[in-house]
């Protein structure tokens, strides 16, 4: 133990010694632990840790490759005819990350929002914890656009009463019937880092390809 002591003793004056080296020193330190630590969130949320949905085992997450640019956001087109010829999978739902600016008062706010067809709520198992989700009348082109909050949003702007249900939420200045609410339990997309969405509208035609 003395040794030990003693060997620590001399790499902190050889470290004072020469501040170069020993900024360096801490420099790949903390690469090396940073790296760690990504790769361990990495694995642990694609590898280790189970979706956080009914019959997970079951379900595929897949996208476009392309030869040059990588992984792509695959087209509602293509969407689209890929769903019309399916013949392996027993239900196909899409969604995108948006973001869109609500303003019901003077001061505009940014949030975070996701555009998804009308089956993928149920197709993950959830539930509405207020109000309804999505369905296929609001999932065709031309419909009355509908949005669903999440529990953050409704009660920062609706102070959490039923009410909001049936109110209009405008979002990038466009009216959006709210018609549910999530309930703090669901998580989607279930391994992002940053905040989940706080408004969630119905994904259609017009909406891809606006």
């Amino acid at each position: 133990m003395k040794a030990l002591f003693n060997d620590i003793k001399y790499g902190f004056r050889m470290l004072i010694k020469k501040p170069g080296f020993a900024v360096i020193a801490v420099l790949i330190l903390v690469v090396g632990i940073g790296a760690n630590i990504t790769m361990f969130s990495f694995v642990n949320a694609y590898l280790l840790r189970p979706l956080p949905y009914n019959d997970a085992e079951r379900l595929v997450d897949f996208t476009d490759v392309h030869a040059t640019f990588g992984r792509m956001s695959i087209s509602y087109s293509n969407f689209l005819d890929w769903k019309k010829q399916n013949q392996t999978f027993e239900e196909m739902a899409c969604y995108r990350s948006t973001r869109c600016t609500v303003k019901e008062t003077d001061t505009p706010e940014r949030l975070r929002g996701m555009q998804v067809n009308a089956n993928l709520f149920p197709m993950l198992g959830a539930r509405a914890a207020l109000g309804r989700l999505f369905n296929q009348a609001d999932d065709r082109a031309g419909a009355e656009q509908t949005v669903i909050l999440s529990p953050g949003l409704w009660q920062r702007r609706f102070g959490g009463t039923p009410d909001a249900i049936g109110k209009t939420l405008v979002l990038d200045n466009e009216p959006h019937i709210i018609v549910g609410v999530l309930p703090p339990s669901f998580v989607f997309p279930p391994f992002r880092q940053e905040p989940a969405p706080a408004a969630v509208h119905v994904l259609s035609d017009r909406s891809m390809s606006a």
